[in-house]
């Protein structure tokens, strides 16, 4: 039974991720620094096995190896500018979500920082919670009085909470 076939771009990725894998050429990051220490992982290989056996001479043809060191490569830059561009949105979707957690606290008169649950915050030093401040009237009107008013609109009627459970409607709307 042959050993599994192993990518070796995969596993110079995994180990340098875990740190003990060969660091890249001074000065090299990124795909450029990958494909250094793949070469020299690949030429290391190859002293080895002229070492052990006179030569690398198989019958095969000898390029083999770099054409899977360059489609590694090419494999490793697209996984590269893949995880950049995923990376790009994630801190997008983080600065909106901070943005509106920011209005919010404003809407409702709390610290933006900790919300009132930090006693070392530097804003409010742990008495920032709703209330505390006076909420800004335009954030105000945007974020709390729809939910006032849906509240109100909805208190004579049993809705289904947040997690579900049964929806009982007012009768005298339904006679």
């Amino acid at each position: 039974m042959s050993a599994p076939t192993v990518d070796p771009v995969l596993e110079l990725v995994r180990s340098r991720l875990a740190g003990d894998g060969p660091a890249a050429a001074p000065g090299a990051d990124g795909p450029a620094g990958v494909l250094a220490a793949l070469l020299e992982q690949r030429q290391t290989q190859l002293e080895a096995a002229i070492a052990a056996d006179g030569g690398p001479d198989d019958g095969a043809d000898d390029t083999g190896g770099m054409d899977d060191v360059v489609a590694g490569l090419a494999a490793a830059e697209d996984l590269v500018a893949r995880l950049t561009a995923r990376v790009g949105e994630l801190r997008a979707e983080v600065a909106r979500t901070g943005e509106r957690c920011d209005r919010f606290a404003a809407a409702v008169g709390a610290c933006s920082a900790c919300w009132g649950e930090d006693p070392g915050c530097r804003w409010c030093r742990g008495r920032g919670r709703p209330g505390a401040l006076a909420p800004d009237p335009e954030e105000f009107t945007a974020w709390v009085v729809p939910a006032v008013r849906a509240h109100v609109r909805l208190r004579d009627h049993r809705v289904p909470q947040v997690g579900g459970g049964p929806v009982v409607v007012n009768q005298e709307e339904n006679a």
